[in-house]
């Protein structure tokens, strides 16, 4: 679903801690150099400087839409991943969405797109499962170095005079 410019204070809301960055979010959303120097310039703090880079972009952008969004905040010049995975999660983008974002505005057939869909799912699923799985490396970690000085004592003590 395309966003407007009416769309502007949910949009700030979900960037809100993306402000810092504004400049950048900005520039990856192909707002120019020029409009973004006059923004940095007229605005003191970087939510009113996020606040009216996103103005230009919902004004300016053919067809700008959540999974957009995503995809600036993933760029490894923003680096806000965390923050784009639960703006997906919270906006359900579409398969479409990113099917289209992903062919570079065209949309990619319907035959594929549940792929898409199930191969982002996959990945959220990941995440989740993430730090059970760190803690069962740890705790193996630790039980393989237990083992490791149960068999290397007798031989420290066989190498004592």
């Amino acid at each position: 679903m395309a966003l407007s410019i009416n769309d502007l204070g949910s949009v700030r809301k979900e960037l809100f801690d993306a402000s810092p960055k504004w400049y950048d979010v900005g520039l990856e959303l192909k707002v120019s150099v020029t409009e973004l120097d006059n923004i940095g310039d007229q605005f003191r703090n970087n939510r009113d400087r996020l606040r009216e880079a996103l103005k230009v972009w919902l004004k300016t952008a053919t067809e700008p839409t959540w999974q957009d969004l995503v995809k600036v905040l993933k760029s490894p010049v923003v680096g806000e991943s965390n923050l784009a995975i639960k703006i997906e999660a919270e906006h359900n983008t579409t398969a479409e969405e990113s099917g289209r974002a992903a062919a570079g505005g065209q949309t990619i057939p319907e035959e594929k797109q549940p792929q898409l869909s199930t191969e982002r799912l996959t990945s959220r699923q990941e995440l989740q499962q993430a730090p059970q799985q760190v803690e069962e490396i740890q705790h193996a970690t630790e039980e393989r170095g237990r083992q490791v000085r149960e068999l290397t004592e007798p031989l420290q003590s066989m190498k004592r005079p």
